[in-house]
């Protein structure tokens, strides 16, 4: 059935964004001077949109007033008695599986009602919706989205569930950065709040707000606290060519003496390549650094700002004799080509020795992007193509891709592929198919 839980947070944080909404929205000449009552006796005036945020301001006030359910009229109410014999068994699982049906039926009952042309109507869907809202994730995510259509003036009630449990916090951080410029207010509380498991979600959400956000990225850069600036680098992940504004600090947080402000400094150049040639003296430093990590990623970010620069490619192979870091050295492998033929020798051992599938045929693919004319490794990948194994079949197609037209050989046992039992395996063999005969006809446009 419908869980019963308590509305006084909730309805109180939601009403008085709503309120704010009323004031925002009404006809200047109603704004501050007219009472409740004559606002909605003057609703004709206003706009559709406006009745409607009346509507839910008015429900959800009276909620906070009674601490009780609004009424409900017999063409919206729920049967929240549940037919179901599962509904007496006390598992959690079917306790769950109940309420999420029920917790269904009262949105689509929602949904509907705030279609109907009346105000009482949507008024009284409305008021079906504020019970589920504490706790009840498909609840609270309609609230959220309903008051991000209201843009600007819904900040104020999205604020506060920054604060509370996990899925509030990631819904209010997305409905926020999708508000944009008019959730300028919030960014001191999306920072405040960026912690813990949401950490990710908050910095994307925070990416999302557009110029507005680039003055307290270029202070957190600039504090000089590990945790401040990390919190910024990760913004900036997000943002990748869009972040370009803040190079002048990401110039001084790549010399930062924390490893992990080093580290995130240049994960962000790397996403920015269009822009980080200012960066080119401080990268070629970091490939000297004494972590082999922030190494390969100064050495990945250099060739792709500039694929004929031999000291990243230099690194590159030499971090092949890694066994941790080997997987990733052949990424950037795959974009220097052919002029990555010195690493020869350590990718013929890495594809006869290596104990991992994945590893050997990685290895075969950046060997055929190195050695165009090697024919080591072409057996792996063929074997890899036809193995029992539907995640071997899908990455040997994949790595196939990654090779160009230097896997051309393999176009014939990749096309029996597009017929795979597997739907995964069919998109990344039609994925391959379509790089490897891009990379033999560069000339082709769009239309053939």
């Amino acid at each position: 059935m419908v869980p019963s839980m308590p509305l006084k947070k909730v309805t109180r944080r939601v009403s008085e964004g709503l309120e704010f909404l009323v004031s925002a929205e009404i006809r200047p000449s109603l704004t501050l001077r007219v009472t409740r009552c004559r606002v909605l006796q003057q609703a004709r005036r206003v706009s559709r949109v406006t009745i409607s945020v009346l509507s839910i301001a008015s429900v959800l006030f009276c909620t906070l007033l009674t601490g009780c359910r609004p009424a409900q009229s017999p063409a919206t109410a729920i049967n929240t008695t549940s037919a179901n014999p599962a509904a007496n068994e006390k598992t959690p699982a079917a306790l769950a599986a109940i309420q999420r049906a029920e917790t269904e039926r009262v949105l689509q009952a929602v949904r509907l009602g705030l279609k109907k042309e009346r105000i009482w109507d949507r008024r009284e869907a409305v008021g079906l919706l504020a019970p589920l809202v504490p706790k009840n994730e498909p609840a609270i995510n309609f609230l959220i989205k309903l008051l991000r259509k209201h843009k600007e003036p819904a900040v104020p009630s999205l604020i506060p569930y920054l604060k509370e449990g996990r899925t509030e916090r990631i819904y209010a951080a997305y409905a926020l950065g999708g508000i944009g410029r008019g959730a300028k207010s919030a960014i001191p509380a999306l920072l405040a709040n960026t912690t813990g498991d949401d950490y990710g979600h908050f910095t994307t959400a925070m990416a999302e707000m557009g110029e507005v956000i680039h003055p307290f990225i270029v202070e957190e850069l600039e504090s000089g606290e590990p945790t401040r600036q990390q919190r910024a680098t990760h913004i900036l992940m997000s943002m990748k060519n869009r972040g370009a504004f803040a190079i002048p600090q990401l110039k001084k947080t790549i010399k930062s003496p924390d490893r992990d402000v080093r580290q995130s400094t240049i994960d962000a150049i790397s996403r920015m390549t269009k822009h980080a040639e200012p960066c080119r003296g401080e990268l070629e430093i970091a490939m000297g650094d004494p972590h082999q990590w922030i190494q390969y990623l100064a050495a990945y970010t250099l060739v792709q700002i500039n694929i004929d620069h031999k000291g990243a490619t230099d690194k590159l192979i030499a971090l092949l004799a890694d066994k941790e870091m080997a997987p990733h050295a052949m990424s950037g492998l795959w974009i220097v080509g052919e002029r990555g033929k010195a690493a020869k020798n350590q990718l013929e051992k890495i594809v006869a020795e290596s104990e991992t599938s994945y590893d050997r045929l990685r290895a075969a693919s950046v060997l055929l992007s190195v050695l165009p004319e090697s024919k080591i490794a072409l057996a792996p990948l063929r074997n890899g193509l036809e193995d029992e194994n539907y995640e071997i079949r899908g990455s040997a197609a994949s790595y196939c891709g990654y090779a160009g037209k230097a896997a051309a050989p393999l176009l014939e046992d990749l096309k029996q592929l597009k017929e795979d039992k597997n739907y995964s395996v069919q998109s990344w063999a039609t994925d391959a198919i379509r790089k490897i005969e891009a990379a033999l006809n560069p000339n082709d446009g769009p239309d053939g």
